[in-house]
């Protein structure tokens, strides 16, 4: 957890392998990681979504992936849409 979060430890449930090196970068790497931890977790068939600012760090086709804009972080609409998704695949 040296990247960010130390504050809000005790909420997580699980902590994604780390697939690269802090100098490469590997285009759909974050995606990797985070179905990597669903297949060691057991939970690859549950419903989950994604959110994060980066598009490059995810395959195209990422069903799962919610963008959210960097700078304004998630807000209201996004907490909102992010609601109607849920109900779409459960």
């Amino acid at each position: 957890m040296a990247r960010g979060g130390e504050r809000f430890a005790s909420r997580f449930i699980g902590v994604t392998p780390i697939m690269e090196s802090a100098t490469d970068y590997v285009p759909g790497i974050r995606q990797r990681e985070i179905e990597s931890w669903l297949m060691d977790n057991a939970v690859e068939q549950e419903p989950y979504i994604i959110l994060d600012d980066i598009e490059e760090y995810f395959d195209s086709t990422c069903k799962n992936l919610y963008l959210v804009d960097g700078v304004t972080g998630l807000t209201d609409d996004d907490v909102d849409a992010i609601a109607l998704w849920f109900k779409t695949v459960v």
